[in-house]
């Protein structure tokens, strides 16, 4: 196994009960409460939900310049 790849599964591994901790500790909409609450949050979740879609459309043009599927799975 490649170091790119360990370092990969760390990182992920280490999101996924960072997570796991946040959910047990507020819950769903805990999580996302504070993003409404000031205008500072609101122009975070813009942020990320700006560049999740642009991420995404980057993600799905390029697969069908490679003429692959973008989706790994399906």
């Amino acid at each position: 196994m490649s170091a790119r790849s360990l370092t990969l599964i760390v990182v992920i591994a280490l999101f996924g009960v960072l997570t796991t901790l946040a959910l047990l500790d507020v819950g769903y909409l805990g999580i996302l409460k504070p993003h409404f609450e000031s205008w500072g949050g609101g122009q975070v979740i813009a942020d990320l939900t700006i560049m999740c879609v642009l991420g995404c459309t980057w993600i799905v043009a390029d697969a069908r310049t490679r003429g692959i599927n973008a989706c790994p799975s399906c």
